[in-house]
C-alpha cells in the first residue's frame, strides 16, 4: 500500500532465429512494454518498410475473414494467440500468401451465395405476389390466363392503396374495371388502353408490369416449387461450409492476430544478421518470468541485463490490495502517479469512504447502496471491460454503502426516520453548530494531510526547496497549523494570541518561506531562471502568501459543504414523513407507505448522486490539490490483443 511496482528496463539478446517465437510468447505473457530501440536509419527504413507491408496484408486478411465469418453468422470470438490454434503452430509455420488465396476463395464463394439467394428469393416473393394478384381477380370472376390469350384485349393489373377511392366510370361500358381490396384489374378493348390507364392513375393507381403475368398460373407455380428446391440446396451447401469452415478460419485469424503482435515487436527492436536485441519496462518481480520464457524459446544463448530501480521514465504499475483497488479508476481519473510521489489511492478511498458516509448517513438507505453494490456486478452482462468497470463500481457502492450505514447510527436515523433509533452522537438538524464545527475540523485534518503528503513527495523527488521551503512545504504546514490554533484558542477561551505566540505560530514559518531563495531550486523545476533578492523577490514572496492563506482559509470552509449536505439528508427524511403523516395517520396505511417508499427512492437517487459529485469534488480540489502531480504512465503491456 501507497508503493508502486518496482518497474525496471531489460534489455534482452537473442539469436535471430528463435526472436519471433520469443516474441510470440512475450505476446502471450503480456508482462512488458516493448521500447523503441535505434538503429542504422537505412536498414531501419529498409526493414520497417517490410514489416509495415506484412502487417498491411495480415491486418487486410483478418478483416476479410471477419467479413466471411459474419456472413455464415459463425462470428464467436475466440482467444487470440499461437497457442489456441490447437496444432502447436509457431509463428513461422502458416504461409500468409496461401492462407490470403484460401479466405479470397472462401469470401469468394460466400459473397456468391449471398447475392445468389437474395436473388432466388427476390424472385420466390414476386412470383407469391402475382399469383396472389391472379387469385384476387379470379374472385372477381376475371380469368387473367384466358384473357392474355386473347388479342383485341388489353389488361391493366395493378393497386389503389386508397381503398375509399372510386373507380372511373367508363363510356358506354366499354371496359370492365373491377376491385377485391387494393388490387384492381380492368379489361378493355385494346384501343381503350390508355384511356383506362390514364383515368386510373388519375385515382392513384400504380400499374402492375411485371413480365410473369404473362406466364400461365400452373407454370408460375411450379417455377415457384423449383426455385424453393433450388434455395434449400443452396442453402444445405452453405450451412455444411458453416458448420466446417468456421473453425479453420477462427485458427487462421488466431495465428496472424498474434504474428500481428510479433510484427509490432519487431518494430520496436534491432536486429543484425545473426542477432536480435529488444528493450521493455517490467514489474521486477516478472524477472524470473521473463528468463524462463526466453530460456524456453531460445535455449541457454541469450544475455538479459537489467536496469536500475527508481528510473524516472518508467512507466507505472499501481499495487493495491483487493479493497482498495477499485478507488483506482478515482485517481486515473486525474492522472497516474508519477515514479516521484507516493500512490494516493488509499487516501482517497478513505477519503471518499468517510465523506460520503457523513453526507448520506442513514442505515436503511445505506444498507440498500450495500445491497445494490453486492447485485449489480452479477446482473452485469457484456465485454470485458464493462464487466470490470461494474465489478470496481460495485465494490464502491459496497463500500459507501457500509459508511452509511455507521454514520446512520451515529445520527440515529433508518431510511429518514430519526426517531426509530437513539443517536451514538449527535442528530445533525438538533445540533448544528457542533456538526459544522467538526466538519471544519475534519477540513483541517485533510488539508494537513495534503500538505504532509506533498513534503513526503517533493522529499522523494529531490526539491528540497518546495519541501523546506515551499508555501505547501513545512512552512504551509506550520503556518496551517499555527494559524488554526491561534483561532480555536482565541474562540473557545476568549484570549488574545500573545506575541510569543504570534511569532512562534505565525511569522517563524513566514520568515522561513520569504528566506526559500537561500535554498537552490531542484534543476528542471519550474521557474528556475535565476532568482535574486530584491523587490521583485518581495512583492512575489508577499502576494504568494495572501495567496496561500487565503487559499488555506477557502479549502478549509469549503468542508462545510459536507456538514450543509448532512443537514439537507436529513431535512429530506423528515419531508417525507411529514407527507406519509398527511398522506395516512398511521405510518403503515397504503398511502403512507407508498409516500415513504417512494420518497426513499428519491433520496437515494438523488442524494446518492450528490453525495457523491460532492464528495468527489472535495477529494479532487482540496485534498489533491495539495500534493498530486499526476504525471505520470501507466505501463501498457506488449501483448495480442
Amino acid at each position: 500500500m501507497f508503493r508502486k511496482a518496482d518497474i525496471r528496463r531489460a534489455t534482452v539478446g537473442v539469436r535471430k532465429k528463435c526472436f519471433r517465437t520469443l516474441l510470440a510468447g512475450l505476446a502471450e505473457a503480456a508482462f512488458i512494454e516493448l521500447v523503441p530501440m535505434k538503429q542504422s536509419r537505412t536498414l531501419r527504413e529498409r526493414e520497417l518498410r517490410r514489416l509495415f507491408d506484412e502487417r498491411r496484408r495480415i491486418d487486410d486478411l483478418i478483416k476479410r475473414i471477419s467479413a466471411v465469418l459474419k456472413a455464415m453468422t459463425a462470428e464467436r470470438r475466440a482467444a487470440s494467440g499461437f497457442s489456441e490454434t490447437g496444432r502447436g503452430e509457431s509463428v513461422d509455420d502458416r504461409n500468409l500468401d496461401r492462407d490470403e488465396a484460401f479466405v479470397a476463395l472462401h469470401q469468394m464463394k460466400s459473397d456468391r451465395y449471398i447475392r445468389l439467394s437474395g436473388r432466388i428469393a427476390e424472385e420466390i416473393e414476386e412470383i407469391e405476389r402475382i399469383v396472389e394478384i391472379k387469385r384476387l381477380s379470379a374472385d372477381q370472376g376475371i380469368d387473367i390466363d384466358r384473357l392474355n390469350e386473347a388479342k383485341m384485349l388489353a389488361i391493366i393489373l395493378g393497386v389503389i392503396e386508397d381503398e375509399e377511392t372510386p373507380l372511373p366510370e367508363t363510356a358506354g361500358g366499354s371496359a370492365i374495371i373491377r376491385r377485391n381490396g387494393q388490387t384492381v384489374v380492368a379489361v378493355a378493348p385494346a384501343p381503350g388502353r390508355e384511356e383506362i390507364l390514364a383515368a386510373l392513375t388519375g385515382r392513384g393507381f400504380r400499374e402492375e408490369k411485371s413480365p410473369l403475368l404473362k406466364i400461365p398460373l400452373a407454370r408460375l407455380r411450379v417455377r415457384r416449387v423449383r426455385l424453393e428446391t433450388r434455395l434449400k440446396l443452396l442453402g444445405g451447401y452453405h450451412e455444411a461450409a458453416c458448420n466446417a469452415l468456421p473453425a479453420e478460419l477462427h485458427s487462421i485469424r488466431r495465428f496472424y492476430e498474434g504474428k500481428a503482435a510479433v510484427i509490432d515487436g519487431e518494430m520496436f527492436s534491432f536486429s543484425s544478421e545473426q542477432l536480435s536485441f529488444f528493450e521493455g519496462w517490467l514489474d521486477y518481480r516478472n524477472i524470473d518470468r521473463l528468463r524462463r520464457l526466453i530460456a524456453k524459446s531460445c535455449g541457454k544463448d541469450f544475455v538479459l541485463s537489467v536496469g536500475p530501480s527508481g528510473d524516472p521514465e518508467a512507466p507505472v504499475i499501481l499495487r493495491n490490495n483487493r479493497f482498495i483497488r477499485p478507488f483506482e479508476i478515482m485517481v486515473r481519473n486525474l492522472g497516474c502517479p508519477g515514479n516521484n510521489e507516493i500512490d494516493p489511492t488509499p487516501f482517497a478511498a478513505a477519503a471518499f469512504i468517510f465523506m460520503f458516509g457523513l453526507m448520506f448517513g442513514d442505515v436503511g438507505q445505506g444498507l440498500t447502496l450495500t445491497v445494490l453494490g453486492i447485485l449489480l456486478p452479477r446482473l452485469t452482462h457484456g465485454d470485458e471491460k464493462r464487466l470490470a468497470f461494474m465489478k470496481n463500481f460495485g465494490a464502491i457502492l459496497r463500500y459507501a454503502g457500509l459508511s452509511a450505514i455507521f454514520f446512520g447510527f451515529v445520527f440515529g436515523s433508518v431510511f429518514g426516520n430519526e426517531e426509530a433509533l437513539k443517536p451514538w452522537w449527535i442528530r445533525p438538524t438538533e445540533e448544528i453548530d457542533t456538526l459544522l464545527l467538526s466538519v471544519v475540523m475534519m477540513g483541517v485534518f485533510f488539508n494537513a494531510t495534503g500538505i504532509v503528503i506533498n513534503v513526503i513527495n517533493r522529499m522523494m523527488s529531490g526539491d528540497l526547496r518546495e519541501a523546506l521551503a515551499g508555501s505547501r512545504g513545512l512552512p504551509g504546514l506550520w503556518l496551517y497549523g499555527g494559524g488554526f490554533f491561534l483561532i480555536g484558542r482565541c474562540l473557545s477561551k476568549g484570549a488574545v494570541p500573545s506575541v510569543v505566540e504570534i511569532v512562534i505560530c505565525l511569522m517563524i514559518p513566514l520568515a522561513a518561506f520569504s528566506l526559500r531563495i537561500l535554498i537552490k531550486r531542484r534543476p528542471g523545476a519550474s521557474g528556475d531562471h535565476g532568482e535574486a533578492f530584491g523587490l521583485e523577490y518581495v512583492m512575489e514572496t508577499g502576494a504568494e502568501i495572501l495567496e496561500t492563506v487565503a487559499s488555506f482559509l477557502g479549502n478549509t470552509l469549503s468542508f462545510i459543504r459536507m456538514g450543509a449536505f448532512a443537514l439537507g439528508h436529513a431535512g429530506l427524511g423528515f419531508a417525507v414523513y411529514t407527507l406519509a403523516h398527511m398522506a395516512g395517520q398511521d405510518l403503515v396505511s397504503p398511502g403512507a407507505l407508498i409516500v415513504i417508499v417512494t420518497g426513499n427512492v428519491f433520496i437515494i437517487l438523488l442524494e446518492g448522486l450528490l453525495c457523491s459529485i460532492q464528495a468527489m469534488r472535495l477529494e479532487f480540489y482540496e485534498f489533491f490539490g495539495k500534493f498530486f502531480q499526476g504525471d505520470g504512465r501507466p505501463l501498457k503491456p506488449f501483448s495480442v490483443k
